[in-house]
């Protein structure tokens, strides 16, 4: 690691662990270590249902059907809890947002890191829950891509049992690995700064451009209908 530092310097490593806190509850949480960067914890936010919590309405299946043991052992090694939200961190200048693999779903986490500062995105993305499933892969992909563009800012991402792949801002590959073959690649990312309208506004943006559209529609529909009737 050191050998690809620059200047050899440690890189930062972004790496993923679970851990028991004294509060008796189960964490997601990442880790940026190395580099000139301070040890910053990240804690999931966006949890996957069965995968790492159990809905309550299948608690009570469950429980119906006599299946309270397989319920507890579900809970006690799928058990985990929401943590506090994931501060950016620091590295040569630059400010990065990570978050775990399905929490590219949700359309704010990134958009609030965004909003902290961070200039270039982060996932750790583990699909062993899929098999390795090319069909979750390409959906993660497509995600991706609306952040990237969305925030106007390159996404990295890197995981066990599928590719790793870096979009510019545009939504663009530049980079991917291939599957089946554990490889590493290293790739310039740029530090952008912008300021897009989904930065500024969040959801609102989509609700503006919609309404704008069906006000448009509505306005074409009413002058049709005066012209029909004056004809």
């Amino acid at each position: 690691l050191r050998e690809i530092g620059v200047n050899n310097t440690p890189p930062l490593s972004i790496d993923s662990e679970d851990i028991r806190e004294a509060d008796g509850f189960l964490y997601s949480r990442l880790a940026y270590t190395g580099g000139d960067a301070s040890v910053v914890y990240s804690y999931k936010q966006f949890l996957l249902p069965l995968g790492e919590y159990t809905p309550y309405v299948y608690r009570v299946l469950l429980k119906l059907f006599g299946g309270e043991i397989l319920l507890e052992k579900v809970v006690r090694v799928r058990g985990y809890a929401q943590g506090p939200f994931a501060d950016t961190a620091s590295f040569r200048g630059a400010e990065l947002g990570a978050r775990f693999c399905d929490e590219a779903m949700s359309p704010e986490l990134y958009r609030q890191q965004v909003v902290q500062g961070a200039h270039v995105l982060v996932n750790l993305s583990s699909q062993s829950w899929f098999h390795g499933s090319r069909l979750v892969y390409e959906e993660m992909k497509q995600v991706a891509r609306v952040r990237a563009v969305s925030l106007g800012r390159w996404y990295v991402q890197s995981g066990n049992m599928a590719p790793a792949f870096v979009l510019d801002e545009y939504g663009q590959i530049v980079g991917e690995t291939q599957w089946g073959i554990p490889q590493a690649f290293s790739m310039q990312v740029p530090i952008r700064d912008d300021r897009t309208p989904y930065i500024l506004f969040g959801a609102w943006t989509p609700l503006v451009l919609v309404g704008l559209l069906l006000g448009t529609l509505g306005y074409q529909i009413v002058i049709n209908s005066i012209r029909h009737r004056r004809t």
